[in-house]
């Protein structure tokens, strides 16, 4: 069951051209992607990207606070071998501030401030896609909070991971949100339409995250719905809209990683110069080979 859920919503990613490499990302998935699972996974594969359950702050800080072994069970890595990243979800600086430091020391290679999740799926309507309501002022400034930790840091991973390196920070968005089903713009709306309410938010949210000092952003090509739409449906009946972004990846020097571009493979091409990430629509490993 695990292999079956895990190649459904698995990430593949594909590198630039002209640095002759391919990524294959295992997604966040609750309930999933524990260390156990991050383990067995990097005994099938040493160079998948593997992403950590999201965690709350307050989940991490809970787990620090309590007695026996919660914590190391929480933030330690599924091997000391590859690429993993470590998602967390929250809104307050101050508090995703003390978690960062909490995870640090276990050499996580990124640390990923969720932005993408709408709130029926994140449990509450004040993190994950909800930062991306304000255009990324909320967003910048858990970010810098994020990177300060980083840079103030004395030394870095006790075990596993990239030893002695920083980790970079990032973000995982979505194109857009759109409170309800009737305010998803459509796939045949007018360009106006489309620069006002998708793409020029989103060129603004990414901005901010990146003068905030995120490294890299992940964005998943859909409108996240915020509310009456159940999770699974939120990653499959708002459109894709992976064109807005071309404009704008050429004008960042971000490393930007494009997901849900599952049904659009003739995009690849003109996104040669970009890394990029393949989720969404995966059922078998033909499908992600």
């Amino acid at each position: 069951a695990t292999m079956r859920v895990a190649s459904v919503r698995a990430s593949a990613g594909r590198a630039a051209a002209s640095a002759g490499r391919r990524e294959f990302h295992v997604a966040p998935m609750r309930d999933y992607t524990d260390r156990h699972h991050r383990r067995f996974t990097r005994l099938l594969s040493r160079e998948a990207k593997l992403w950590s359950e999201m965690e709350k702050p307050h989940a991490i800080l809970k787990a620090a606070d309590a007695s026996g072994n919660k914590l190391d069970r929480l933030l330690s890595r599924g091997s000391d071998e590859g690429y993993e990243v470590f998602q967390i979800g929250g809104n307050d600086p101050v508090t995703v501030a003390q978690a960062t430091r909490l995870v640090l020391p276990y050499g996580y290679d990124e640390i990923n401030l969720n932005c993408g999740c709408p709130a029926i799926e994140s449990g509450g309507g004040d993190y994950g896609a909800a930062l991306m309501r304000d255009g990324g002022d909320e967003a910048a400034r858990v970010i810098e909070s994020m990177v300060r930790e980083v840079e103030n840091a004395d030394s870095f991973a006790m075990y596993g991971g990239s030893k002695g390196t920083k980790p970079k920070v990032s973000v995982k968005c979505r194109v857009g949100i759109a409170e309800t089903l009737g305010d998803v713009v459509p796939k045949d709306a007018s360009n106006e339409e489309v620069l006002e309410k998708i793409a020029a938010p989103l060129e603004r949210f990414i901005q901010k995250c990146a003068d905030a000092g995120a490294a890299s952003v992940v964005v998943h090509c859909r409108q996240a719905v915020m509310s009456g739409m159940s999770p699974s449906k939120n990653r499959g009946v708002p459109p894709l809209r992976p064109e807005i972004l071309f404009d704008l990846v050429a004008k960042r020097d971000m490393h930007v990683n494009v997901n849900d571009f599952s049904d659009r493979p003739s995009m690849v091409d003109a996104t040669r110069s970009l890394d990029f990430v393949l989720n969404g629509g995966g059922s078998s490993f033909a499908d992600v080979a």
